[in-house]
């Protein structure tokens, strides 16, 4: 009588798995190489069958966010449970032991994870768990405030849409081109969805908008050049070419832009 979310049935996940890659292989004439899950759900079950699907690489990681879940106020268990505990914020192929680590020695096959970048902040945490409980999901702002509920994300990365405020993703900006000057490389890894580039009808038209991308974009490109690092853009679809070449030459760490 309502939604909710497998987590547990590998062999059902596997089928849906194969069956929208099939689909979309139909639609758009070649196999997909990327991929990024719903509510960036994954569990070792999930990343074995993209593995034998034949991705090359999946950008669904959030870096540090945990969510256990638990049913809405309608009854849904829809619940985005969510488990990236432990998981860097580079390039990495997952273990087949543990989806969230590093497989040892660097690994072999792929697919690659490349995590979305996240910014670290407790002020934006609270606002997003905040944004949770006036939502109407399940949990007192007692529970919220002590950390009780089930909603309450662990303390990690907050994931920030290129359509979202610039005063927002510029901290973000600011963060990873820090990083850059420091390692010698940074990637910023950003995502947003098909509504969100329309003028109206945004899910939160307040918090994600069209008109923030051209004006993020120009904020990414003066703040680099005042810091003196180099820009490169591109797609996952072209990283996964440039991860390859860089894994057979050992120098992921040290080159990937």
């Amino acid at each position: 009588g309502c939604w909710y979310q497998e987590t547990g049935d590998a062999d059902w996940i596997a089928e849906c798995f194969e069956a929208g890659h099939a689909d979309l292989t139909r639609k758009i004439g070649r196999p997909p190489v990327t991929s990024r899950t719903g509510w960036e759900f994954h569990n070792d079950a999930t990343m074995r069958q993209i593995r034998c699907l034949g991705v090359r690489m999946d950008f669904s990681a959030i870096p540090g966010r945990h969510t256990r879940g638990c049913p809405d106020r309608w009854g849904s268990r829809f619940n985005c449970h969510v488990d990236w505990r432990g998981t860097p914020e580079e390039p990495y192929v997952p273990s087949p032991a543990d989806y969230r680590l590093p497989a040892e020695g660097g690994g072999r096959g792929g697919p690659w994870e490349l995590p979305m970048s996240v910014l670290h902040s407790d002020l934006l945490r609270l606002a997003r768990v905040a944004r949770k409980a006036c939502a109407g999901r399940r949990g007192a702002i007692g529970e919220m405030l002590t950390g009780r509920s089930s909603q309450v994300p662990s303390a990690g990365g907050n994931k920030l849409y290129i359509t979202m405020p610039p005063v927002l993703f510029s901290r973000l900006v600011v963060q990873q081109l820090r990083r850059a000057r420091t390692t010698g490389w940074a990637s910023l890894v950003t995502a947003m969805h098909p509504d969100e580039m329309c003028a109206t009808g945004c899910r939160l038209t307040a918090l994600h908008h069209p008109g923030h991308v051209e004006a993020n974009l120009k904020n990414l490109v003066r703040h680099a050049r005042r810091s003196g690092v180099r820009l490169r853009f591109t797609t996952p679809a072209k990283i996964t070419d440039l991860a390859t070449r860089l894994r057979l030459a050992d120098g992921l760490e040290a080159q990937l832009p």
